[in-house]
């Protein structure tokens, strides 16, 4: 079964739930795959990341503010502390990351 969500109407508990399964399948595919290429610690990439959560925070708290919770957060500590994080993650497993 294939779940399209409008990114204007929510997706039910259901929908989420079999969204994010087939997210985990996909990317277990390619976990530490040599055909991912790592991820950059450049200061260009770090840079372009970190000016892309910046500008991007108010309509993400914006939308979601009252489903996230606690997860806001997490995302506010990454718009916060890009380098850290690029690092953390360049170090990790590798799989898709978008």
């Amino acid at each position: 079964m294939r779940v399209q969500c409008p990114p204007t109407q929510g997706c039910s508990v259901e929908e989420s739930t079999e969204v994010l399964w087939n997210i985990a399948r996909i990317h277990s595919r390619f976990w530490n795959d040599p055909r991912v290429p790592p991820m950059s610690t450049s200061a260009a990439f770090v840079d372009r990341y970190s000016a892309s959560a910046r500008r991007d925070w108010e309509p993400l708290v914006e939308r979601y503010e009252t489903k996230a919770g606690d997860a806001l957060s997490q995302f506010e500590w990454v718009k916060d502390n890009t380098l850290a994080w690029v690092e953390h993650r360049a170090g990790s497993p590798q799989t898709l990351c978008h």
